[in-house]
């Protein structure tokens, strides 16, 4: 073979190599770039606040409605609830973030049903829970449960905010600040909380030990308020 073929052979194959080259580069550019775009994504879904169902359990017109929302109150129903914190507490463990609980009842809701029958019980609920999301922060996820309990989940809160918490929602709703509802009535609330931690390091510890305070905390209070109507009789 001639030196000019040679040379003219070489030339080809050196020019093959080069573009084999660099399609090997505009491949592995544009792989790196969808990467990043995964990665991006999934940053800014763990960043934001709303927590959705999973695609196979997101229904669609009423029954989406029944799932994330409680038809009275307005507030997210306790299934939605639970699972959203279930999600909170697998964050607060990833990031070592904060994270609190706050649960509330109304002591004498059965009284005042009694004496107003239940469009009373129903207008206190629904403007109790309108008071109580004027009182949250937007990251706040409000809910109550099946048997009426208020459920707030805090991200990002430890033991004093949730005490800050707690005072701003007793200032607005307990008897000395009575509820707009052109009534005599005078729904008596009671709030506890619980914050993660070592031993309460799951959503269902979370929540046992906030509703544990709670039931501690409404029987006293109950007892205080028996206590006092006996000695006014006297």
């Amino acid at each position: 073979m001639s030196p000019e073929k040679k040379q003219e052979e070489r030339f080809t194959r050196d020019s093959l190599f080069k573009d084999k080259l660099s399609d090997i580069r505009r491949a592995e550019q544009k792989k790196t770039e969808e990467t990043r775009k995964v990665l991006n994504a999934q940053s800014q879904l763990a960043n934001t606040k709303t927590i959705l169902p999973p695609e196979e359990e997101t229904p669609t017109g009423k029954d989406r409605h029944h799932l994330l929302k409680d038809p009275k109150t307005g507030l997210y129903s306790e299934r939605f609830i639970k699972r959203v914190l279930k999600e909170e507490v697998k964050r607060a463990k990833r990031y070592k973030n904060p994270l609190g609980l706050v649960v509330g009842t109304i002591i004498n809701l059965d009284e005042i049903a009694k004496s107003g029958g239940p469009i009373a019980k129903s207008a206190l609920e629904v403007e109790a829970a309108k008071v109580l999301q004027e009182c949250i922060r937007d990251v706040d996820v409000p809910g109550v449960s099946n048997d009426g309990t208020y459920i707030v989940i805090c991200p990002e809160t430890g033991e004093v905010g949730l005490h800050v918490i707690i005072e701003r929602l007793l200032k607005r709703l307990n008897y000395n600040q009575k509820i707009n509802l052109k009534t005599t009535w005078e729904p008596v609330f009671c709030f506890s909380a619980s914050a993660f931690g070592t031993s309460l390091n799951s959503a269902d510890f979370l929540l046992a030990g906030a509703l544990e305070r709670l039931n501690l905390l409404a029987l006293e209070t109950k007892a205080e308020m028996d206590t006092t109507a006996k000695e006014e009789k006297w």
